[in-house]
Parts: C-alpha cells; structure tokens; sequence
C-alpha cells in the first residue's frame, strides 16, 4: 500500500489531481488506514497511470467515466482493459 504522497511521486500527479480523480469517480474509493489518510494499492497505481496514458488520447474525463466506471462494475483484469483500449 502506498499513501497518497507515495503514489503522488510514483506517478508524477500532486495529491490533489489523485484527490480530484477519486471524487470524479475515474477511481474507486480509495481504501483508508485508521488515521483515515489514503492507501493506494498497486492496482490503483496501474489505473492511474492508465488513465494518464487515456487522457493524453482522449483530452476529456466523461468518456474516462463512463469507461472507467463499466471496467470497475464488470471487473475485468487490468490487462484486459490495456488491451480493449489498443484495439480502439
């Protein structure tokens, strides 16, 4: 698990891009530790940097969305999606 600094350097993006990803639904709920800071897993890693590679194509967020939310409630494996986007 990384936190919200952690990932934040890991990616390139500030804390509040990552803030703003979550509360624009492009990530799930991102777990939380007893202190209530965020705890980002390598799962969320990869779809953050997903969505990095996805914006710069797309350059809008709604499309991100609704994506982002039909992969999240079918539960497809992270490589499955890279490969649906490449086929595109």
């Amino acid at each position: 698990m990384y936190s919200a600094k952690e990932a934040a350097e890991i990616t390139g993006l500030s804390t509040a891009t990552l803030r703003y990803y979550e509360k624009e639904q492009l990530l799930p709920q991102i777990a939380r530790n007893d202190q209530k800071y965020r705890q980002y897993a390598e799962e969320d890693i990869e779809w953050i940097k997903m969505i990095q590679c996805m914006r710069r194509a797309i350059y809008q967020f709604s499309p991100l969305r609704n994506m982002s939310h039909y992969w999240y409630k079918v539960e497809k494996p992270l490589n499955s999606v890279m490969l649906w986007y490449k086929t595109t």
